[in-house]
């Protein structure tokens, strides 16, 4: 499954890198998974991509996602994987690396 999500990842950043004005500038929501209870870094796995289609990171904010405000809210009860799921998410800004000079 993950070396899917990569491959997906190098395929999207690929075609971004190909179709983004030299001066533009991409904006990515992300956040981060488990995967039979390993954490998964997307935004890491994200910004490695990037970088092999030539793209950098021009800022990385990290925001809560406040239980109340998501799209499911959780059960009320602490039991169950709804509880276990993101709280927070990534936003990721990049650009061509040639343009960052």
């Amino acid at each position: 499954m993950m070396y899917r999500y990569s491959t997906d990842l190098i395929r999207l950043t690929s075609e971004v890198a190909r179709v983004l004005r030299s001066n533009g500038e991409a904006v990515f929501v992300v956040g981060n998974s488990n995967l039979k209870g390993v954490f998964i870094s997307n935004a890491e796995a994200l910004k490695a991509s990037a970088r092999l289609a030539g793209l950098v990171t021009v800022s990385e904010t990290e925001r809560s996602l406040p239980s109340k405000h998501r799209y499911v809210p959780p059960p009320s009860s602490d039991v169950g994987s709804l509880t276990k799921r993101m709280s927070s998410e990534t936003v990721l800004r990049l650009k061509h690396a040639s343009a960052s000079q």
